[in-house]
């Protein structure tokens, strides 16, 4: 939990619910966790939930089966749609995540707010 707190700290972490399980990442996957979580961020700040006072963010992680999994949430924002084409940062995460972890990402873009789950770290 300890990586997702410093990720979030620049962004006003009073906005975040970070809950789940504690766990221990190899460096790797905490470096691609960390990127993913700053990317997320910045763009929650420019397009998303943390565009508006009320929006907020909740990150929640959990451990099944000896794998992590890792869900980001935003609520509150302006209402999302698909993008049109997705930019550098988002097409960096998805690569360096589907390569330093084992079960994917998903990015999904609903109208109440983006949804990024991580799986496999």
């Amino acid at each position: 939990m300890r990586i997702i707190h410093e990720a979030i700290e620049p962004f006003g972490a009073a906005r975040f619910a970070v809950g789940g399980e504690d766990v221990q990442l190899p460096p790797q996957k905490a470096v691609a966790v960390a990127m993913a979580l700053h990317e997320l961020a910045t763009n929650a700040v420019k397009y998303g939930a943390l565009t508006r006072e009320q929006g907020r963010v909740s990150i929640d992680c959990e451990d099944a089966d000896g794998r992590t999994r890792l869900e980001w949430r935003e609520r509150g924002g302006p209402p999302v749609e698909e993008p049109r084409q997705i930019g550098f940062g988002m097409r960096l995460l998805t690569r360096a995540l589907d390569r330093d972890v084992d079960g994917g990402i998903d990015v999904t873009f609903a109208p109440t707010g983006v949804t990024c789950v991580i799986r496999g770290l």
